[in-house]
């Protein structure tokens, strides 16, 4: 196995930065339920002026937490779209099978593609299955902080 860097493509960097801004949106969704949750109680009921300050209050508390939860659980995400980087690492394709595998919900099973490469079974696509051949180079893309896996790639082994 070998590990190097490389540079994001631009569709690679695109799905980052979209998926940096469904975060974004869920911790907007996240603080537009808190409110409804916190709206829908207080016209439930006869609450005091009191009640309604500390409610508030809650509501202040758990956004500034969402946001600060976001910001927090997205900086390895940003910093990947900042550097342009990318991790890629390199196995050797020793074999390659598939079997059947019980699918539950679907009412039969499923036909699973693997490769196995220094004692790693990884599961693919039939597609990838179809192009790999034993003594090819299984390469898997993924980004360097978040470690968010971006694509899967074979380089065919030039030796024959």
């Amino acid at each position: 196995m070998k590990k190097y860097l490389s540079t994001l493509s631009d569709i690679e960097l695109i799905k980052l930065k979209r998926d940096l801004k469904q975060k974004y949106v869920t911790a907007g969704l996240s603080i537009l339920a808190v409110g409804i949750l916190i709206h829908v109680i207080l016209l439930s009921g006869d609450y005091k002026e009191k009640t309604i300050i500390m409610s508030e209050f809650f509501f202040l508390i758990a956004s500034v937490f969402i946001i600060l939860l976001t910001i927090y659980l997205s900086k390895d995400l940003k910093s990947d779209i900042n550097e342009g980087s990318k991790t890629l690492v390199e196995f050797h394709i020793e074999n390659k099978g598939y079997y059947e595998d019980d699918e539950p919900g679907i009412g039969g099973s499923v036909t699973r593609y693997f490769i196995l490469s220094e004692g790693e079974k990884i599961i693919v696509d039939k597609i990838l299955f179809d192009k790999a051949e034993k003594g090819d180079t299984l390469i898997r893309h993924f980004s360097t902080n978040e470690l968010e896996f971006l694509k899967y790639e074979i380089r065919k082994n030039n030796s024959t």
